[in-house]
């Protein structure tokens, strides 16, 4: 996702959220910017003010209520949950949604992705969800493999898994495989045991796909979108068949 998008997203967010602000919120929130910019100071496009955030969660939670009720059955909300998961908006953000969708995330796919995994509609989708070389933030590492892990024998929400997690099995393979690989070739060895300890606690299956398409990334010294994206279906799906 650009940047420039998430980031007037954001403030939009924020500017609906500030209706039913007092006067003085308004006014400090006025004066903060006018003083950024006596300053000089062009805030980059992913650092986000604290109450734009709060105002961006607590939009957020309202759509992962409105998804619990609904489901998959209206497209538009599939848009909106997949759009909130996009590397260009707030970790504190996309957390919220792989965690208060942790157990539906198998939903985020369409029908006609799951018809063709391997097809033009999921390899375009995926991406945009990987746009670039970016390297997720541990939060997020962490949230997705939290998705793909059970908590416990009593934990009843459903973890994605390859058969039918689609989208959100996809990228979070991605995410988890392209950061292992950077991590190994650059020796971070913080990062290589944060990887290794968060596969722990993941199924089987799933660390088998992190570990080979990590083996692949970092035998081809590759980590942008288009690359990982290709590694991600050629291991999960058109070898398989």
């Amino acid at each position: 996702v650009r940047a420039s998008m998430a980031k007037a997203y954001v403030e939009a967010c924020y500017c609906h959220s500030r209706i039913n602000r007092s006067k003085k919120d308004e006014d400090d929130a006025e004066k903060e910017k006018l003083l950024a910019l006596l300053d000089g100071n062009v805030r980059p496009a992913d650092d986000f003010s604290t109450k734009e955030v709060t105002a961006l969660v607590d939009f957020v939670g309202d759509m992962c209520s409105a998804y619990t009720e609904y489901g998959a059955q209206y497209e538009a909300l599939n848009y909106c949950m997949r759009l909130l998961l996009l590397p260009g908006f707030p970790s504190k953000a996309r957390v919220e949604v792989l965690t208060k969708l942790r157990g539906l995330l198998h939903l985020l796919t369409f029908q006609n992705e799951m018809g063709d995994l391997a097809g033009e509609s999921m390899s375009k989708a995926l991406e945009v969800a990987l746009d670039g070389s970016h390297r997720e933030p541990s939060e997020v590492l962490n949230a997705f493999a939290d998705a793909l892990c059970s908590r416990g024998i009593n934990d009843n929400a459903r973890r994605l898994d390859a058969e039918t997690g689609g989208y959100a099995y996809f990228i979070a393979i991605a995410s988890l495989a392209r950061s292992y690989s950077c991590s190994l070739r650059s020796k971070e060895t913080g990062a290589v045991e944060a990887a290794k300890k968060r596969m722990e606690r993941i199924d089987d299956e799933a660390t088998t796909h992190i570990l080979k398409v990590a083996d692949r990334l970092s035998a081809n010294e590759e980590d942008d979108g288009k690359a990982v994206v290709k590694c991600v279906l050629d291991v999960l799906v058109r070898e398989k068949n």
